[in-house]
């Protein structure tokens, strides 16, 4: 393949409950990543826990739905909010140095 990265698609899924107000009370977050072609063998991981340093929660970057199992419940939207971002960086990384 020329270009992997073309291939990788991310999708993120957010579960937010708020009150009747609107005041965020909860949420989750997920990532599926997909390849519109075979993906590749040793693809390089991302890190999906909450801070972004525990090594149990390194999953390759074309099979972050693994992750959804044991993802982190959020309880301020600000942090949840970052964390997307940050795992969106580091996907981002990846591509951008191609890795994939």
């Amino acid at each position: 393949m020329d270009n992997q990265a073309e291939d990788l698609k991310v999708t993120v899924h957010r579960s937010i409950q708020r009150d009747n107000d609107g005041n965020f009370q909860g949420g989750l977050v997920f990532f599926k990543s997909t390849f519109t072609t075979p993906s590749p063998e040793g693809s390089p991981t991302v890190n999906l826990s909450r801070r972004g340093d525990n090594p149990e929660c390194n999953f390759t970057v074309t099979n972050l739905q693994e992750h959804r199992m044991h993802s982190p419940k959020w309880s301020n939207e600000e942090a949840m909010e970052e964390y997307i971002e940050r795992v969106l960086g580091d996907v981002r990384e990846i591509v951008e140095i191609g890795e994939v």
